[in-house]
C-alpha cells in the first residue's frame, strides 16, 4: 500500500511539474492569438497612440513613456491599488507641461508622486537627487491642481489597453519610417510596418532581413519569434 501510495504521490508531482512549465512558456499558437486580437482593435485610424505612449517591461510594473518623436518627454510608473492609486513621474516638468497641471516643483526634484485615494488627489510629494522625500502638498483640493486633463484617467485607460492586449512592451521608431514595436512574449515580436518604403534606405535592408524571418498575420503587421529571448525584468 505503500508502495502504491508513492506511486501515486510521483505521478501527481509530475502533473504539477508540466502543468507549471506548461504555464511558463505560452504557446506560439497563444501568442498568434494574441497578436491577432491587436492587429483587429488597432489599423491606422488609432495606431498614433502608440506612437505617443511607449511602454518599458521592469518586471510586475513597467514604465509608460511619453513620446514626440523618438525622443521620451518622461516615463510614468502607474500603481493602482484598491483604495489609493500613486503616479510616478520622472521628468516632470514636461509632464506638468503636457496635463496643465497648477503645480510648482523645485527644479533640483529627482522624481514626483501624485497619490490618489478613493477617486481624489490627496498628495504630492517629491524627491531629490539624494533620495530625499519632501511633501509638496497634502491639503489639497484637487480641481484646484487638475484643470482640464487627468493624468490618472490616462494611465488607467492605458494600462486597460496593455492588460487587456497582453503587451510586455511598446515601442515607437518615427526614424524608422513609423514602425511600432510590441513585446508579446520574452520570444515574441509583433510590428506594425505603415510602410516599408518609407524608411530610409541606408536602415531599410535591414528591417527587411530582421522582419523576413517572421510572418505578415494580416496587411502591415508582422510576427516573429526572436532568435535569443529578451529580459523582461
Amino acid at each position: 500500500m505503500k508502495f502504491l501510495n508513492l506511486i501515486i504521490i510521483f505521478l501527481l508531482l509530475n502533473v504539477i511539474f508540466a502543468n507549471c512549465t506548461n504555464n511558463g512558456k505560452i504557446s506560439a499558437e497563444e501568442i498568434e492569438k494574441r497578436a491577432l486580437k491587436i492587429t483587429k482593435d488597432f489599423n491606422s485610424s488609432n495606431i498614433e497612440l502608440f506612437m505617443k505612449w511607449g511602454y518599458i517591461p521592469r518586471g510586475q510594473t513597467g514604465l509608460w513613456t511619453r513620446n514626440l518623436g523618438d525622443s521620451i518627454l518622461y516615463h510614468c510608473i502607474y500603481f493602482p491599488n484598491v483604495d489609493s492609486t500613486e503616479l510616478i513621474v520622472f521628468g516632470h516638468d514636461n509632464f506638468i507641461k503636457d496635463y496643465e497641471l497648477n503645480i510648482k516643483i523645485d527644479t533640483s526634484m529627482h522624481q514626483i508622486s501624485l497619490i490618489l485615494i478613493n477617486n481624489r488627489l490627496n498628495k504630492i510629494k517629491a524627491t531629490n537627487k539624494h533620495g530625499k522625500e519632501v511633501i509638496i502638498d497634502s491639503a489639497i483640493r484637487q480641481e484646484s491642481i487638475i484643470k482640464n486633463k487627468n493624468p490618472f484617467v490616462t494611465f488607467k485607460k492605458l494600462e486597460e489597453i496593455r492588460k487587456s492586449h497582453q503587451i510586455f512592451g511598446i515601442k515607437y521608431y518615427k526614424r524608422f519610417g513609423g514602425l511600432i514595436e510590441f513585446i508579446m512574449s520574452s520570444e515574441y515580436i509583433l510590428t506594425y510596418i505603415p510602410d516599408i518604403t518609407k524608411i530610409e534606405p541606408k536602415y531599410r535592408q535591414k528591417w527587411i532581413e530582421i522582419l523576413s524571418s517572421g510572418k505578415e498575420i494580416r496587411l502591415h503587421w508582422n510576427l516573429r519569434k526572436l532568435d535569443k529571448p529578451i529580459d523582461l525584468g
